[in-house]
């Protein structure tokens, strides 16, 4: 499924408004799925030690990391 900065924006906003370069940061992800095609955003609920709850954005799946002629899928949850 492809990604378009737009609709990334949307989602980083809804995640958290009070970034000062919401463009930037939609940006970076874009190269990232583009770069990565197994990652997905995804949404969360965050819940602090303090209790307080935040919608928090992730990039999760799999990063290709080549060690030795051989190439591993590594997890991740950015």
């Amino acid at each position: 499924m492809p990604y378009y900065e737009s609709a990334i924006k949307k989602f980083v906003c809804f995640a958290s408004c009070h970034f000062e370069d919401i463009s930037h940061v939609a940006h970076e992800i874009y190269v990232a799925l583009t770069h990565f095609q197994s990652l997905v955003p995804m949404m969360d609920r965050y819940v602090y030690n303090d209790g307080t709850i935040k919608n928090l954005m992730s990039l999760t799946g799999t990063i290709p990391v080549t060690f030795k002629d051989k190439t591993y899928n590594i997890p991740t949850l950015m």
